[in-house]
């Protein structure tokens, strides 16, 4: 019986390890899908935009991160953003904003929500934009 019991264990640990896996057909649907959710018109702009994609096999569901300079070309007010979205909801789940300039370079926009959470939880730093952000999506620090 403890025989049957061990096995059963490592066998089921063996699946769940690979069910976090994602497939290439998952990855390249949540990239095409990113692709898609990008190209749609209040992303475009004169700004320089990034973006990648990035899908989380635990909770099945693919992000999109747009990354934004904005106001480049005025070294006062240049600004980066981070923004991420659910790619196939529309749904924010996240943003960061902060000047690139100056000494005090503290977000003046921080705020992120995990799935099953109702209301945004703000945030004074960086750190306390990515931490969750890899905790909660899996996604890494640019």
């Amino acid at each position: 019986m403890r025989i049957l019991a061990v096995l059963f264990f490592f066998t089921t640990a063996a699946y769940a390890q690979e069910a976090r896996q994602a497939t290439l057909a998952q990855q390249k649907l949540c990239a095409d899908q990113a692709k898609k959710f990008y190209n749609e018109p209040e992303f475009k702009s004169k700004d320089f935009t990034e973006y990648t994609s990035h899908y989380d096999p635990k909770m099945n569901v693919c992000y999109v991160v747009i990354r934004s300079d904005l106001n480049r070309n005025d070294k006062d007010n240049w600004t980066l953003a981070y923004s991420i979205f659910d790619a196939f909801e529309g749904t924010s789940r996240g943003h960061l904003q902060m000047k690139l300039v100056g000494v005090n370079n503290k977000p003046y926009v921080c705020s992120v929500r995990s799935i099953g959470q109702k209301d945004d939880v703000y945030c004074n730093t960086e750190d306390e934009f990515f931490d969750p952000t890899k905790k909660h999506f899996g996604i890494e620090r640019p």
